[in-house]
């Protein structure tokens, strides 16, 4: 496992700003292909929410930068299946 995930599970100081900072701009960049830029900011925040409840689960089977990926991905299809709904109702 990465160090920085190690940080952040034993909840180092600084170390969940480290990795944020460390990944964004990469999932910044994913997400401006598939978002409008005005959810873009959103959907970022999200996904980091989303790695930091799940981070203890994060077994290294892949590179972090694909594993955030794969949860920003599932964040995009929230994000457009409310979308649909609300279009709906």
């Amino acid at each position: 496992m990465e160090k920085i995930i190690e940080d952040v599970l034993l909840g180092q100081k600084g170390a969940a700003t480290r990795f944020y900072l460390a990944y964004a701009p990469k999932i910044r960049r994913y997400l401006n292909t598939k978002l409008p830029e005005i959810e873009v900011e959103e959907i970022l925040q999200d996904t980091f929410l989303s790695a930091f409840d799940s981070l203890s689960l994060y077994r290294g089977e892949s590179s972090v930068s694909t594993w955030l990926i794969a949860i920003a991905r599932h964040e995009v299809a929230d994000f457009y299946r409310k979308q649909y709904v609300r279009a709906l109702v």
